[in-house]
């Protein structure tokens, strides 16, 4: 089994417990008070890649929210598909989720992409340990399992006081346990470097990195779930990729002036919802200043049970930077506007988007549509949206709006002025 083989098969074992925890396990275990998240951060090396972590005990406020979403899910068909996952999941492997997992998890799973080559990737999976007893039971059920699944033959050992399981050739995943962790990785020796870090933290770990620092500071601290990447290593490893499929480094340039120099999300309960942020450090432009503190108002305006919110500000000095790159992009989509503007007589850039000088934000409002498609298009139900704009002159955005609206009107759409 090649490295690349290897990595597919073994990446699925970290995204399926942490997909489990996220899921399944905040459906039963969401209980005990709060602490801070993104704890295993300081085991993680300074250029760690990509980071993810599931919080499971995020404080009472959490907890309560989160149980009013679960309580959404609560329906016989839910109900009915979870037990028939976790039946099937105990057929295929024999480990039974709530005896075999839960009984030792935690209260933090994070996955860790350290470091992406070429042919093969490092990565760590960390699951804190509630009771050692029980992980034992689980690690040795699953190394069961996969020795039967793949005819492979996994050795027991000890290294500095912790218990590891590596398969003889190393084609598939290793795996570890102290009396705090948990953990998986895709080889021997990331197995023993993340044993290392977890007696001793490296002086300098990914916790200590200021984009890590302003990433957690970014997002709500009401969380339970952190996503962190560093998107300027993500870019090299990226590239290596592309140069083997020959795309030259005119692409790698365009890219990397786009770039943002981390990358970061939250996942947090809110009242009967889920809460979705994003933070992002782009780079320096030199039509705006990026990094000047604008407020935005949308939040202000849309009403409260708005489902989803985009903001920002500095669109028409993104669009001018865009648009005056050398490229075969942008000299195309200059034409399209110029036949446009010969055919319809609406000056897309001089009269809509050189007019927004202020925030643009759009919303997704209550809508009425239904899933179960008791309440569709030819019954009055939809979709509702909001955009706001902030204009330069109002006069001129009105007059290419009525030119727009002529043109919907003239495809027998109806449209109220």
């Amino acid at each position: 089994m090649d490295n690349w083989r290897r990595t597919a098969v073994w990446v699925i074992v970290p995204v399926v417990i942490v997909a489990a925890a996220v899921g399944l396990g905040t459906f039963f275990f969401l209980r005990e008070a709060g602490r801070a998240g993104e704890a295993t951060a300081k085991f993680m090396p300074a250029r760690t890649q990509v980071y993810f972590s599931v919080n499971l005990r995020p404080g009472m406020r959490q907890m309560r929210m989160g149980g009013e979403v679960m309580s959404l899910l609560e329906t016989d068909d839910f109900l009915d598909w979870k037990d028939d996952t976790l039946d099937d999941i105990e057929d295929d492997t024999g480990i039974h989720f709530l005896d075999d997992i839960m009984s030792w998890l935690g209260r933090e799973v994070s996955f860790a992409l350290l470091d992406v080559r070429e042919d093969d990737a490092e990565w760590v999976l960390l699951a804190e340990v509630g009771d050692r007893e029980n992980a034992v039971d689980f690690l040795n059920d699953l190394v069961d399992y996969l020795e039967v699944q793949f005819s492979a033959d996994f050795d027991r050992d000890e290294y500095r006081g912790a218990d590891i399981w590596v398969e003889d050739d190393e084609s598939l995943a290793a795996f570890g346990l102290t009396d705090e962790y948990l953990f998986a990785a895709d080889s021997k020796d990331t197995l023993r470097d993340i044993v290392r870090n977890l007696e001793s933290p490296p002086a300098r770990s990914l916790a200590d990195e200021q984009a890590f620092i302003e990433s957690r500071e970014s997002l709500t601290s009401q969380r339970v779930a952190f996503l962190f990447i560093q998107t300027e290593d993500i870019l090299g490893a990226v590239g290596d990729t592309m140069d083997l499929l020959g795309a030259g480094d005119d692409w790698m340039r365009q890219v990397s002036l786009n770039t943002p120099e981390y990358a970061a999300a939250s996942i947090s309960f809110i009242k009967k919802g889920i809460r979705f942020d994003l933070a992002a450090k782009t780079p320096p432009s030199e039509a705006f200043d990026w990094d000047a503190e604008t407020p935005l108002t949308a939040p202000d305006v849309v009403p409260a049970d708005t489902l989803a919110l985009y903001s920002s500000v500095g669109m028409r000095e993104a669009w001018e930077e865009a648009i005056d790159e050398e490229t075969s992009v942008a000299a195309a989509l200059e034409d399209s506007l110029r036949v446009f503007e010969d055919e319809t007589g609406v000056d897309i850039r001089s009269d809509l988007i050189d007019q927004l000088t202020g925030e643009i934000a759009l919303s997704l409002l209550s809508s009425d549509l239904a899933l179960d498609d008791s309440v569709g298009w030819e019954n009055g139900g939809g979709i509702h949206a909001l955009l706001l704009a902030g204009i330069d002159d109002e006069q001129r955005v009105k007059q290419a709006l009525d030119g727009l609206a002529s043109l919907v009107e003239e495809e027998d759409f109806d449209v109220e002025r």
